[in-house]
């Protein structure tokens, strides 16, 4: 089920990933967001704090066949 409010999203589009006010991961948030998650990943650690969207952006899916 997707958590949204108005007026930054709606019930079927705007962002995935929100603030607890609903609005859209600003820049300067959502590559902490990945640091931190990805430092507590065994395979990501030492890479967590080179991250950023783009860099996830570019990689290759896993769910590829």
């Amino acid at each position: 089920m997707r958590t949204w409010k108005a007026p930054h999203s709606t019930e079927t589009a705007g962002p995935v990933l929100v603030s607890r006010l609903g609005r859209g991961l600003d820049r300067v948030t959502f590559p902490k967001l990945i640091r931190a998650v990805a430092a507590t990943h065994k395979f990501l650690a030492q890479d967590a704090a080179a991250l950023s969207p783009d860099v996830i952006a570019r990689s290759p899916t896993p769910f590829a066949t």
